[in-house]
C-alpha cells in the first residue's frame, strides 16, 4: 500500500513539474538546443535567434560556423575580442580573460563573460561561446537584458546541448 502512495505521489509530483520545451538549431555540423518560443532565421554557415517578441531586442543570439577544407580556414574564429579589438569596450569584453572547459565529446568550449553594458538604452548582458572540434568551430554570442536568464546559465544550458554531426 505504501509503495502504491509514493508512486502516485511520485507521478502526481511530475504533472506538476514545469516543462521547457525546446527545438534543436542547427549551423553547418552543429547542432544546438533553443527554446521553443525563439524566433529562429539561419543558412550559410549563421544563425540568429531571439526570444523576444519586439523584433531584435534580448534576448537574443547569433552563432557563426566555420568548418575547415582545403580552401577555407577557421583559425580567425578562435577568440571574439584580443585585447583592444574594435568594438570590445562598447559590448563591455576590453580585457576579459576566457575560460577553456572541455565538453563531451571531445569539444572544447573557450568562454567569455563580458561587463554589463548599455545598448541602444536597454541595458544588459554579453557572453561569446567558442566551441571547438577537430578544427572546426562554432561561435555564439548572447545578449541578455535585465529580465532575461543570465548569460552564464543560458550558455552552461546551450553548451550542455551542443552536439558535432
Amino acid at each position: 500500500m505504501i509503495a502504491r502512495v509514493r508512486i502516485a505521489f511520485a507521478l502526481a509530483f511530475l504533472t506538476l513539474a514545469p516543462t521547457v520545451s525546446a527545438k534543436e538549431a542547427q549551423v553547418l555540423a552543429f547542432s544546438f538546443e533553443l527554446p521553443n518560443s525563439w524566433y529562429v532565421e539561419s543558412g550559410g554557415g549563421r544563425l540568429f535567434a531571439m526570444g523576444s517578441t519586439t523584433p531584435y531586442r534580448p534576448p537574443l543570439i547569433t552563432a557563426e560556423a566555420c568548418i575547415p577544407t582545403t580552401s577555407q580556414d577557421c583559425s580567425g574564429m578562435r577568440r571574439p575580442f584580443p585585447p583592444g579589438a574594435p568594438g570590445s569596450k562598447a559590448l563591455g569584453c576590453d580585457g576579459i580573460i576566457p575560460a577553456t572547459i572541455p565538453r563531451q565529446g571531445g569539444i572544447t568550449e573557450t568562454r567569455c563573460i563580458c561587463s554589463p553594458v548599455v545598448v541602444d538604452s536597454d541595458p544588459g548582458s554579453v557572453g561569446f561561446s567558442v566551441f571547438h572540434l577537430k578544427g572546426a568551430v562554432l561561435f555564439v554570442g548572447y545578449f541578455a537584458g535585465v529580465n532575461d536568464q543570465d548569460v552564464e546559465s543560458f550558455l552552461d544550458a546551450l553548451a550542455g546541448s551542443v552536439r558535432v554531426r
